[in-house]
């Protein structure tokens, strides 16, 4: 949201120009991040599509400095709407939704499982009512800064115990089970 805030003026001219502005802006993302972030992994398990942003260390994941808490990883997919592409945003939002119910790779989760994030940025008021209707949560309202456009989110938490044959006890397992659907409430870590 800073990131957006600061680059206000290249978004608003980036929206209008053709082709979009999505891959700008995960190329600045990554440079934002100190590049703590991977780009294109090959993370889903039976294809060829890649994650559009990978965080196995940095701001976004839990690790030493979180305490005794095991380290996950998050992976990101980013759709950013274009005044030229609203019909194709509307469509690469929904299967950027489908693409983070698949199966992740075993060599891309962490001790602490993994975190997958359909972020999709839209920029008018019919992008919103779109995100809207897939039901994705939007973000704005929490944040202190103002960028030019309204980031939308849906997220899917991997446990570690999905990728093993581990057992947890009977309250953990349903809670990591309901997490494991889509938690409900603000984005952030789990322990």
């Amino acid at each position: 949201m800073e990131w957006g805030e600061n680059q206000k003026e290249i978004i608003k001219w980036a929206w209008e120009s053709p082709g979009g502005w999505e891959g700008w802006a995960q190329v600045e993302l990554h440079r934002t991040f100190g590049y703590s972030s991977s780009r294109e992994d090959h993370a889903y398990n039976l294809s060829a599509k890649r994650t559009d942003l990978g965080f196995n260390t940095g701001p976004f994941v839990m690790g030493k400095n979180w305490g005794n808490v095991p380290q996950e990883r998050v992976l990101l997919e980013l759709k950013c709407e274009g005044a030229n592409n609203r019909t194709k945003f509307k469509d690469g939002v929904r299967k950027d939704i489908e693409k983070i119910k698949g199966d992740i790779n075993k060599e891309y989760w962490g001790e602490g499982g993994c975190t997958v994030y359909s972020i999709a940025l839209s920029m008018s008021d019919d992008g919103h009512r779109d995100l809207e209707k897939l039901e994705m949560r939007n973000y704005n309202r929490h944040s202190k800064h103002n960028p030019p456009f309204q980031l939308w989110w849906k997220m899917r938490y991997i446990t570690p115990d999905h990728f093993s044959n581990k057992s947890l006890p009977p309250g953990k397992a349903a809670e990591y089970t309901r997490m494991d659907k889509e938690f409900p409430g603000y984005p952030v870590s789990y322990k």
